[in-house]
């Protein structure tokens, strides 16, 4: 593995959840030596990407990396109108909305919209969850063909939960829906008691994709709710593929006011 993959792996270990690592706890989840594990860490300390905390002197992402992610949130363009968008939509329905994208096998939401219900979801920016189990990683993964989708999942599926997909075989056909579709829905699975509906929207010059979701507790969401949301999603996102020239969107034809629903 190069030093630059190894760098990309170490950043990926950061999460809401676990905002400072020390050395040892990069060394136990990367299998990494020791020895190599502190010069990386050393090194990218010295040029911005990591910072040590004063208190706990552990490692966390430094402002290099910080003022990245910030430049990107606030110069993509696709990401601003998707912003917009869902800004929109959470505003009409009450529930949460994110915006994520796919990095890996894994998702995280990179801008959050919270609903005005008193009972919502809320999950962390940047809490990675399997892309295979969740609306918003569906939505993505969906645009990959199946031969590219078997290739990043080289490995067993991880059983999330019995909504879930467990092996590629179950997960396949539920990309296949949500290409038919134009939308990807989960329940109970990724995030327990969570339901969630989810489309993506790409440009293809900037050769950026991102999901839009609406979040909502299982428990406090209606059969005609989830289809007003199921709608809303899709027709937006239809209008911005367009302006986007996203494939996806742009070779079929607008939705139809009510969209039927579909599994995925």
């Amino acid at each position: 593995m190069s030093a630059l993959r190894n760098a990309a792996a170490v950043l990926r270990c950061f999460t809401a959840a676990t905002p400072e690592l020390s050395v040892t706890d990069i060394v136990e989840r990367l299998g990494l030596a020791k020895s190599t594990t502190s010069w990386l860490l050393k090194l990218m300390a010295e040029e911005g990407f990591l910072e040590v905390a004063a208190a706990s002197r552990r490692y966390r992402p430094g402002p290099l990396l910080i003022a990245s992610g910030h430049l990107f949130r606030t110069t993509s363009s696709l990401v601003g109108a998707v912003h917009e968008f869902i800004a929109v939509v959470v505003a009409e329905v009450g529930h949460t909305g994110y915006i994520s994208i796919l990095d890996g096998t894994d998702v995280f939401a990179i801008r959050m919209h919270p609903g005005s219900h008193h009972l919502r979801v809320v999950t962390p920016i940047g809490l990675r969850l399997p892309a295979f189990a969740t609306a918003v990683g569906r939505s993505l993964l969906a645009r990959n063909s199946d031969e590219d989708v078997r290739e990043l999942f080289q490995r067993p599926l991880p059983r999330i939960s019995d909504q879930a997909p467990g092996t590629l075989d179950e997960l396949l056909p539920r990309l296949a829906t949500v290409r038919q579709a134009g939308f990807a829905e989960a329940d109970d699975e990724g995030n327990r008691g969570v339901g969630s509906v989810a489309v993506s929207i790409a440009d293809p010059a900037a050769r950026e994709a991102v999901s839009a979701c609406i979040s909502f507790p299982l428990s406090n969401v209606s059969a005609d709710e989830r289809q007003a949301i199921r709608g809303r999603l899709v027709s937006g996102a239809s209008e911005l593929g367009r302006r986007f020239d996203d494939s996806f969107w742009t070779s079929r034809p607008m939705p139809s006011a009510r969209v039927r629903h579909t599994a995925a």
